[in-house]
């Protein structure tokens, strides 16, 4: 693991000369914390205990005799790090908790630092100084990045794939999907069905917003004049494989008991010579993802403060619980396998036509916030569920596991998901909503997962609401049993309203 870095170091010294880890033991999801100098294991692994450190360390015999006030604790914490670095302990690759310190910066802003904020402030910084500039939608997907979602390899790449796409789209468009008792079963119509697979005549697709690992998102306006979003799958995707990818309940889109967030208006192959006959679903345009929006908050902040409101906060996972729960309520269920904060959207205000212009301005420096001051959400991307394998340590521990010892094939009939699943990347959200990070940001894969499977879990910042604290602590338990459902949490976050 790697050492604690120069910006930790400066940032998290406590008025004790101690650092308190990043991470909750496997106990610590009951409450226990793990502290210490620079510890990302247990006490007795290292053999050093806090006493230990104190007495043997020649630097406190000499500042106990100096008794010099406020400079020795300065020299102590420096002979606490010389102390840790001959022990050789190491600690995990996580953000500061708070120090104790009556000198240090407010304690708020040192727990929602982000290193993966601080270094897109200063590459836009370098780049101006260079006199070289992105757009807000290249500096957008660059940042994404990190939470692509994992692409399914069962879903086929071909050069040939404009004519195989054509011809069983034909075939969609006259399919029916009805429900028999609990089952989603297919009818071929002579006709196109018209509903979900359909032409969009004097649909114009316009620039690119944003970029997945499996998709792009363009505007586009249809021939109404209606505002839109197409999502594009990537040049090469077979409309055929890509079928296999999506729940059952998503096509019966005449069911008049169906309801679902994040509306799909439908779905065609586009037109538009620059990606002539690929695949895409049309959908409502929204303002942009949850993911940019706390990026654009924590921006804002310089890095220092929390990106929402506790108030906010609340609302936002309400609303994506409620989402899920509606997505788990489906018949059969939909299991969205891959969620996290990227793929919620964020819903724009509607306002008066004589505050559009003050509307616009407002969300470009602030988001868009209706007259409450609170965000709508809707969470998205789960119309390829079936095949998902999640993103990242978004995913929970016995996905984790199954990751780790390959025994999985990918696909369809691959990873072995459950609703409890959602939960845990829920809590995973949840930390993105209260911290502006993502889950184990200075961590590699290989380290997070390990650090997981070990029973280790991201810690929550002290001053957050001890409920919610709590709730969020039980959907990362490693029992999936154990862990809430949503209609739980959603009991538990509207009583907090």
């Amino acid at each position: 693991m790697a050492r604690v870095s120069d910006i930790d170091t400066e940032m998290i010294r406590a008025n004790d000369g101690k650092q308190t880890n990043m991470m909750i033991t496997s106990s610590g999801v009951e409450g226990t914390l793990e502290t210490g100098a620079n510890r990302c294991r247990n006490k007795h692994e290292s053999g050093v205990s806090d006493e230990d450190l104190t007495t043997q360390d020649p630097w406190y015999s000499l500042l106990a005799f100096l008794n010099i006030g406020l400079y020795s604790s300065f020299f102590r914490f420096i002979g606490l790090c010389c102390s840790s670095a001959s022990s050789s302990l190491d600690m995990a690759p996580h953000p500061p908790l708070t120090p104790d310190s009556p000198a240090s910066p407010p304690s708020s802003s040192l727990w929602y630092h982000s290193s993966r904020i601080q270094r897109m402030i200063e590459n836009q910084r370098m780049l101006e100084e260079r006199g070289q500039f992105r757009t807000k939608v290249e500096s957008e997907i660059e940042a994404s990045k990190v939470t692509w979602t994992q692409i399914d390899a069962t879903i086929s790449q071909t050069e040939h794939s404009r004519k195989a796409n054509r011809e069983y789209f034909d075939l969609l468009k006259r399919r029916k999907y009805v429900r028999k008792g609990d089952q989603i079963v297919v009818k071929h119509e002579e006709q196109p069905d018209g509903h979900l697979f359909r032409d969009y005549d004097g649909l114009v697709v316009g620039q690119k917003l944003a970029e997945g690992g499996q998709a792009e998102i363009y505007e586009a306006v249809d021939q109404d004049g209606e505002d839109m979003v197409v999502k594009v799958f990537k040049a090469g995707t077979l409309l055929q494989d890509l079928e296999t990818q999506w729940p059952a309940a998503l096509m019966q889109v005449d069911d008049p008991k169906r309801m679902m967030p994040a509306s799909i208006d439908g779905a065609t192959l586009l037109q538009d010579p620059r990606m002539l006959d690929r695949f895409a679903f049309v959908m409502e345009r929204q303002w942009g993802d949850l993911r940019t929006l706390i990026d654009q908050q924590m921006m804002r902040s310089h890095n220092r403060g929390p990106p929402f409101t506790p108030m906010q906060v609340v609302w936002l996972m309400l609303q994506i619980a409620e989402d899920m729960n509606m997505l788990h309520g489906q018949h059969p269920p939909i299991l969205h396998k891959d969620l996290k904060a990227a793929n919620v959207l964020v819903e724009s205000p509607d306002p008066a036509p004589q505050q559009q212009q003050q509307q616009q301005q407002q969300q470009q420096q602030e988001g868009p916030v209706d007259d409450d001051g609170m965000y709508h959400v809707s969470v998205a991307d789960y119309e390829c569920s079936v095949g998902a394998e999640g993103t990242g340590l978004w995913r929970a521990p016995e996905i984790l596991q199954q990751l780790k010892e390959e025994q999985y094939v990918s696909g369809s009939s691959g990873l072995m998901f459950s609703d409890k699943c959602d939960v845990y990347s829920f809590g995973m959200t949840c930390y993105e909503l209260v911290t502006g990070r993502v889950p184990f940001e200075d961590c590699d894969f290989r380290q997070g997962c390990d650090l997981v499977l070990q029973g280790q879990r991201l810690q929550l910042p002290p001053d957050l609401d001890p409920c919610i604290h709590e709730l969020i602590l039980s959907c990362w338990a490693l029992t999936p049993s154990h862990r809430p459902s949503f209609v739980h949490i959603i009991d538990v976050v509207t009583k907090k309203l």
